[in-house]
């Protein structure tokens, strides 16, 4: 929050390394990467936020103002009212004596918009064809307005709807993955929500990989995937097919860098991410590369296709034919 504590030693830090307050004065209360509210001894605060995730306004517990804020695009404030804390584009800390922001990776200060040291995965963030990542220093690509980022490291999101927990592999990745200038946010079995799924997605600079099954329709040029199935048996792409009888989800605005996807025919799926890095299975393909996907049991074909070939499933006509 924009006032923290006044000594390090009375931190209270998440295991992420995320400020939660002060021992015996302050408690936050954190909803993902949003600071929901703040517990100041017998009184509640409440942190409403913009759509970057800044703070607008902060009120009690009976709904009264305490806080105005508005912001510059790089964070400075801009005009403020009242007292209370506030927060800038979801970075989790102000140290307000050095106007200085800091994540668990690097400090940022908003009076010059970069970060103060590079980016922790080097080259490797660098894509040729996006002349703002050759700055190891800059902050969301120069486009403040638009962009956040809460960690100042790489977002991974992994989606594993088959799984029933996170596997020791996986474990090891996430663990691993802030040394090379990374987090990993691993979504296993129910947790792997298509709400969770369209957030991903839509998050912008994320990289999503997803392991488990599509959802497949007959059409023209045979059985092809129309979206992909997630924990909650809910499916998220083209909303002019079924799964258990329920439309799927629109896949959306895409903002994500990077999306893999790892199940039947996922290559039909091309056209509902043109807008990002597109990864995709082939036909014939039923085991996802190992070298991205650690330790997973091979992948079951598709439920639909199979019931199809055994012909416990009919084939609809196709009802669009189209005009000559």
């Amino acid at each position: 929050m924009g006032e923290g504590p006044t000594s390090p030693s009375a931190d209270r830090l998440d295991r992420a390394g995320n400020w939660l307050g002060n021992y015996g004065s302050l408690s936050l209360v954190r909803f993902g990467e949003r600071p929901l509210a703040l517990y100041e001894g017998s009184q509640t605060y409440f942190n409403h936020v913009s759509a970057l995730g800044s703070t607008s306004m902060f009120t009690n517990q009976t709904g009264g103002p305490q806080e105005d804020m508005l912001f510059y695009p790089w964070g400075d404030v801009w005009k403020s009212w009242g007292t209370g804390g506030y927060n800038f584009a979801y970075l989790p800390y102000r140290d307000l004596s050095t106007t200085t922001d800091i994540t668990t990776a690097r400090f940022i200060s908003p009076n010059f918009g970069r970060w103060f040291s590079p980016d922790p995965i080097g080259k490797g963030a660098v894509k040729l064809d996006d002349p703002q990542t050759w700055n190891m220093y800059a902050y969301v690509r120069n486009n403040p307005t638009s962009l956040t980022d809460p960690t100042g490291l790489d977002d991974y999101y992994v989606f594993l709807p088959l799984a029933s927990d996170v596997s020791p592999s996986w474990a090891a990745i996430q663990a691993e993955a802030p040394n090379y200038g990374n987090t990993v946010t691993i979504y296993a079995g129910a947790a792997a929500t298509s709400a969770n799924y369209q957030s991903a997605i839509q998050t912008p600079d994320a990289n999503v990989v997803f392991a488990g099954h599509t959802t497949e329709f007959a059409g023209r040029n045979g059985v092809q995937a129309g979206g992909v199935l997630l924990g909650d048996n809910q499916g998220v792409g083209r909303t002019d097919t079924t799964i258990n009888g329920q439309p799927l989800a629109a896949t959306g605005n895409v903002q994500a860098a990077s999306v893999s996807l790892f199940g039947c025919n996922s290559t039909d799926l091309a056209g509902q991410y043109s807008g990002t890095t597109f990864t995709g299975t082939q036909p014939t393909t039923n085991t996802p590369p190992r070298m991205l996907v650690p330790q997973l049991s091979p992948m079951p074909w598709c439920e639909e296709r199979t019931r199809l070939r055994q012909g416990k499933l009919r084939r609809p006509r196709w009802s669009k034919q189209p005009t000559r």
